[in-house]
């Protein structure tokens, strides 16, 4: 059954300064796959259980394709969650970028570098997602599954380093 409920949040205008806490919590949530640091009262009023958080994810995208391969036959996979991957690693990596310019962090190479890997690895991930796609190849879909691991140790590393740098 869909929830078709929509909620409205209207924006007060008001500024607010980096809150790194924050930013630690949640990214400590997401390397344990956890929804603690931000208590909601719209989430905690409309929680479900049945939703994979932070490095989570990554399991359940394999065990979606695994769903497809035992199906023996093609079966589109939905490109959204891939394109969300690649969008939080761009969201990471400028918010580092932002904090760098603003003095909250040291210069880091390293860390700039294993953030704009990661990046691209989701869009390759997501490439993937593409080209399976259009050719209904099968075979690709066991390479995707490791590549979705691989890229879920880079990103528990590389945010690890992040929580670090703050």
């Amino acid at each position: 059954m869909h929830d078709s409920t929509t909620i409205l949040l209207k924006y007060n205008g008001e500024r607010s300064d980096i809150d790194i806490n924050r930013i630690k919590g949640l990214l400590k949530d997401f390397l344990h796959s956890d929804d603690t640091y931000m208590p909601c009262f719209l989430l905690k009023e409309n929680k479900k259980e049945d939703i994979a958080y932070g490095l989570e994810y990554y399991d359940e995208l394999i065990r979606c394709i695994d769903e497809i391969k035992a199906m023996n036959s093609h079966k589109t996979i939905d490109r959204r969650p891939f394109h969300l991957i690649v969008e939080l690693n761009e969201t990471m990596q400028k918010r580092m970028e932002y904090l760098l310019c603003k003095g909250y962090i040291g210069d880091d190479t390293q860390l700039f570098d294993l953030l704009d890997e990661v990046k691209q690895k989701a869009i390759m991930l997501q490439s993937f997602v593409l080209k399976y796609n259009m050719t209904a190849d099968t075979r690709s879909l066991g390479k995707m599954q490791s590549y979705i691991g691989e890229l879920k140790t880079l990103q528990k590393y590389v945010f690890g380093k992040c929580n670090q740098a703050l």
